[in-house]
């Protein structure tokens, strides 16, 4: 039994053909893509976020992220410096303006 709570799963993501190939939407999709997180009631647990993807074929891939590394991801994809030291405050200030960055607010 997995300690690990899924909060996120994508499914049918784009199939990747490498970095030398221009993606479409058309493209085939297979396979998913899951975030989980141990949850709270889990003594003694580091705040670690877990990333797995899995194709169709059957490969999978998974890696454990620290809390600074998936905040600098979530920075990242919502267009912020990644490497801003304030993260945390950064997305809390992203949420609570309902996913709308305004600078300086």
């Amino acid at each position: 039994m997995s300690i690990y709570g899924t909060v996120c799963s994508i499914d049918d993501p784009i199939t990747y053909y490498g970095s030398h190939v221009h993606p479409y939407e058309d493209f085939p999709r297979d396979g998913n893509v899951d975030v989980a997180v141990i949850p709270d009631h889990i003594e003694d647990h580091d705040d670690l976020t877990r990333l797995s993807v899995h194709d169709a074929s059957g490969g999978n891939a998974c890696v454990l992220l620290t809390k600074e590394q998936a905040l600098k991801i979530g920075r990242a994809l919502l267009g912020l410096d990644p490497d801003e030291a304030d993260a945390a405050t950064e997305l809390t200030r992203h949420d609570q303006n309902h996913g709308h960055y305004e600078e300086g607010k």
